[in-house]
């Protein structure tokens, strides 16, 4: 199913509907689909899933968002602007800025700008730089249907990104994008899991 197709089943009516991006961006890169029927199925047997990680925390930025983070991680969050940078090192080690294999950063934004603009437009942007997007799909945030996209192969300090966009209508848009060097499914899980856990804080 094309990105326009899907958008407009699923996210008609939520403010979160990505209208001429999401037609180029279906045109550009493939959606998550299952095989094909010449290819054959997986041995659910032979494959480990990674489970979840446990003894997660909330950090909450106060009147804005919270969602889940491993134990030790550190969040630093603005109030004013609404946003929160969370990583698994401390920004104040002696390599400074330059990225490590091992680093996770997540920075979570809300913004006072309805889905259905910000989210074609920032669709449009990962159009424009051509960045190779791996899948999308719809996902259950906050009890909300939001759109999620994977992309790697960047040309920055990191190889990989998870974006995750949360529509609130009128109320505006949360984009939380986690960037990332080292890809395996037990990152992507976590990830994901950091994602799913976003909530608004009234």
């Amino acid at each position: 199913m094309g990105m326009r197709q899907w958008a407009v089943k699923g996210l008609v009516g939520l403010g979160l509907l990505a209208c001429s991006s999401g037609l180029a961006l279906a045109q550009s890169s493939q959606p998550e689909t299952g095989p094909t029927p010449e290819q054959e199925l997986p041995n659910p047997a032979d494959e480990v899933t990674p489970s979840l990680v446990e003894n997660l925390q909330t950090y909450t930025l106060p009147e804005s968002f919270s969602l889940d983070i491993p134990e030790g991680w550190i969040a630093e969050g603005t109030e004013a602007e609404r946003s929160a940078v969370i990583t698994n090192y401390s920004p104040d080690r002696p390599e400074g800025d330059i990225a490590q294999t091992t680093d996770i950063k997540t920075e979570v934004t809300l913004v006072n700008e309805p889905p259905d603009s910000f989210v074609d437009r920032e669709i449009t942007a990962l159009i424009d730089q051509e960045y190779p997007v791996r899948r999308y799909t719809s996902v259950e945030v906050d009890e909300r249907t939001a759109l999620r996209l994977w992309v790697s192969d960047l040309p920055s300090e990191y190889a990989h990104q998870i974006i995750t966009f949360v529509g609130y209508a009128s109320y505006g848009t949360a984009m939380i994008v986690t960037s990332y060097n080292t890809y395996s499914i037990e990152t992507d899980i976590l990830i994901e899991q950091i994602h799913d856990s976003f909530e608004l804080v009234f």
